[in-house]
């Protein structure tokens, strides 16, 4: 995968691949920024349903060119090495394990990181900090979903049709999201982006993710939440829908909401920046920690503001 625009930037990317704990192997894309700040928090990012890491890359140039990020690959997607199919399990509370397991795999006990992710990718995350965890210093979600509005009449292709059979649905459910679940007017990025994640998608995943998911719901399980969270949703993006996030953000105790004017926005350079803006504020607010220099001539670690 060529990640030149990164290594433009002074931005080193490594790939490899995690071992959750039900033997179920998750790519990660380490982005470390050019600099070095060792009071730095780590970013872990969790993409959306079958997407791809190219739809990111404006946001992933701004959030790693100032900070680490290990952008992970959710366990529906075909980068996923998985044993056993039939003994997978792809219910939201195992995507929701996968974050806890990639966080105590990639995150040593003591450093401070941060979760953050897209769609299906933010409700595992929230649905994680809903149960014991270790607690991130701060969360940013962009259109969670609190339910996964699958049309009734995909049941029975999920259910007995063959993953062959995909080949000849996937039209069908191109021109479902192109005319009934999204704006082609607005947001034809958005359609351009979904129509290709279908291409690539994995299809006995995809049909075994969709029906382990079809009733689920988020609703009940966001009062628990007390880290803080930023919300980033979309005017225009018809299929996260801004009243039911903005219902979603009055359900969570420590919630902001930001609200952009498109699907595209939130996959922009924009979004990035405000990314940035979120975690750089809440570490001048946070405490500082007292961590000096052998030499005892100043701090070591520089903050938000004075790094370049």
């Amino acid at each position: 995968m060529p990640f030149s625009s990164y290594s433009a930037r002074g931005i080193t990317v490594t790939e490899r691949y995690e071992e959750l704990t039900d033997g179920v192997a998750l790519r990660v894309i380490d982005f470390e920024p050019p600099y070095h700040d060792p009071e730095a928090p780590v970013l872990i990012f969790v993409a959306g349903w079958i997407s791809l890491l190219m739809a990111w890359d404006p946001v992933l140039l701004e959030l790693a060119a100032r900070y680490r990020v290990l952008y992970v690959d959710s366990r529906e997607k075909g980068t996923a090495r998985v044993p056993s199919l039939s003994e997978i399990e792809f219910t939201l509370d195992r995507m929701a394990d996968d974050v806890r397991d990639v966080v105590d795999l990639c995150v040593p006990e003591g450093t401070s990181f941060w979760l953050m992710g897209s769609s299906l990718g933010s409700t595992a995350i929230l649905h994680h900090l809903s149960r014991p965890a270790r607690e991130p210093d701060g969360v940013i979600v962009i259109a969670p979903n609190m339910s996964f509005d699958i049309p009734w009449w995909l049941w029975p292709f999920m259910r007995l049709a063959p993953a062959g059979f995909f080949a000849w649905l996937r039209p069908i459910l191109k021109w479902y999201i192109k005319h009934l679940r999204l704006d082609k007017r607005t947001e034809p990025e958005q359609i351009r982006r979904y129509a290709a994640y279908l291409d690539a998608a994995d299809a006995r995943r995809l049909k075994k993710n969709a029906w382990a998911i079809r009733h689920y719901s988020l609703l009940d399980r966001l009062p628990a939440i007390t880290t803080p969270v930023t919300v980033i949703g979309a005017t225009s993006d018809l299929l996260h829908r801004l009243d039911e996030i903005e219902h979603m953000v009055s359900r969570l105790p420590n919630a902001t909401l930001k609200v952009m004017g498109s699907n595209r926005e939130t996959h922009s350079a924009v979004a990035g920046r405000y990314m940035v803006e979120v975690i750089d504020g809440a570490r001048r607010r946070a405490p500082a920690k007292a961590v000096t220099r052998e030499d005892g001539e100043g701090p070591l670690n520089p903050r938000p503001e004075d790094v370049p």
